[in-house]
């Protein structure tokens, strides 16, 4: 899933992820809100397992209110998020750490690096395997 308020953010990101076989076909949002609302009419239906590339600045719910919205939601055991921001601040990294899903911090734009990185995280091997 990419969740970023930037419509060519979004073009590009999916078309790294999906000629980097992290996904055929990833669901997009502009907005944390879209993201949690796609997440729960799925969840009950079908408790997969979502890697989230998220960003931390945008409007209507930004990424952070989508974290903490997600800490009382049934599935957010199944949820691992990527933060994938223009943000240096090290303060973003240590508030990203604090979240249990939040498994790595990368600066836009993510790269094809990146993406096979991921593929080596132990908690996204079901998502490889």
């Amino acid at each position: 899933m990419l969740i970023d308020d930037d419509e060519t953010v979004i073009y590009l990101h999916k078309i790294i992820v999906k000629n980097s076989s992290l996904t055929k076909e990833p669901f997009c949002a502009f907005n944390g809100e879209q993201a949690l609302k796609y997440l729960k009419n799925r969840q009950p239906l079908n408790p997969d397992h979502f890697l989230i590339l998220l960003d931390i600045n945008m409007p209507v719910m930004n990424g952070w209110e989508f974290l903490d919205s997600i800490q009382q939601e049934d599935f957010a055991s199944h949820i691992s998020v990527v933060m994938v921001t223009s943000s240096v601040d090290k303060t973003d990294r240590k508030k990203a750490a604090q979240y249990i899903q939040v498994i790595d911090f990368v600066e836009k734009p993510i790269t094809s690096d990146d993406c096979e990185r991921l593929k080596n995280f132990v908690s996204l091997s079901p998502f490889f395997s």
